[in-house]
Parts: C-alpha cells; sequence; structure tokens
C-alpha cells in the first residue's frame, strides 16, 4: 500500500474542481493547470483556502470545503467516496487541526535561537504531531463508510506510523537537548 502523494491530492482537488456548479469551463480549466503545475505548499493552500497562490483569487470557489464535504457525506453514511479520497480527506482534516495547535510565534518570550526557544519549537512541534494523530484514530472510523474501507485504513495507518515516527524524532532531540 502507497502512502498519499501529491499527485493523490491534486486528483483529488481536480476532481472536486471539476465537479463544482459554480464555475464556467474557462475557471475550471484555469485552476486545473494551475494544480497541474503547483507544488505541494501551493495544492495544500488552494484546498485549505481555496486561492490559487500565485496571485490568483478564486475566492468563489473553496476547495477546501470539498473535503469537509467528504467529512460530511462519510459521516452521515452516504458511501460515495473512494477509499484513497475519504483518506486524503481525513489526512486534510487531521493537518487543518494541527495548523491551531501549534505556531513558532507561541514561542516569541524566548530569545531566538537560545536553547529555551529551542526546547519550545520541539514542544510544539511535538504537540502539533500528536493532534494531527489525534484527529486520524478519532476519525479512522468513517473509512468503514467509504467504497475501500480497507484501503482507506491501510493509507491512514501508514499515516500515523509516519506521524508516530516524527514524535519519536522530536521527543529524541527534547532529551537530547535536556541532557546537553
Amino acid at each position: 500500500m502507497k502512502d498519499i502523494t501529491l499527485n493523490d491530492i491534486k486528483l483529488f482537488a481536480g476532481i472536486y474542481t471539476m465537479e463544482h456548479e459554480n464555475l464556467s469551463k474557462k475557471d475550471k480549466l484555469q485552476i486545473l493547470d494551475f494544480i497541474k503545475e503547483a507544488n505541494e505548499s501551493e495544492v495544500t493552500h488552494l484546498l485549505e483556502t481555496g486561492e490559487m497562490k500565485k496571485g490568483i483569487n478564486i475566492s468563489e470557489v473553496e476547495v477546501g470545503q470539498a473535503f469537509g464535504n467528504t467529512i460530511i457525506a462519510l459521516t452521515k453514511g452516504e458511501v460515495t467516496v473512494a477509499g484513497a479520497a475519504a483518506a486524503a480527506a481525513i489526512i486534510w482534516l487531521a493537518y487543518k487541526a494541527a495548523r491551531s495547535a501549534f505556531s513558532p510565534s507561541q514561542c516569541k518570550d524566548y530569545k531566538t535561537g537560545s536553547a529555551l526557544y529551542k526546547k519550545c519549537v520541539i514542544q510544539g512541534k511535538i504537540t502539533k504531531e500528536k493532534s494531527k494523530l489525534s484527529v486520524i484514530m478519532a476519525k479512522k472510523g468513517l473509512c468503514n463508510k467509504s467504497k475501500q474501507p480497507d484501503k482507506c485504513s491501510a493509507k491512514l495507518v501508514k499515516k500515523a506510523a509516519q506521524i508516530n515516527s516524527k514524535i519519536q524524532e522530536f521527543v529524541a532531540k527534547q532529551r537530547a537537548m535536556a541532557g546537553a
């Protein structure tokens, strides 16, 4: 089983763009061209805000709502979502929740580069990763309502393992700093 890739997310964004009723064909093609060339941060920005990062505002399109609509459809038991799309929506939800869990600005009381600042940032990263993991585990049951529950679950298990690995890496850094 493979992890969700940038291409998977681009495909999801493209499908939702094509199904958006309030866009003209010309607008849809423009958005699809953007998605085709966009990097990961640009696609993520598009999905979360409905804006193309390269300066073209498509505020009438809220592609990020598409992921939310997928979560709602799964919650209501509307089994119309493929396993990979369900997993992508759940992972998107986890990353969106994690954004509010920590920001380096929360460490502004410490001098940038100081040991206390570094400890604060590492602790914040641990909090952020735990937030992602918490959402993924809480929403994992939604996979059972997708068309391919095994595929969805497998993607979430793999993503959870990656997040756990990151948490362990940050904890090791934190311990190393405490011993120094």
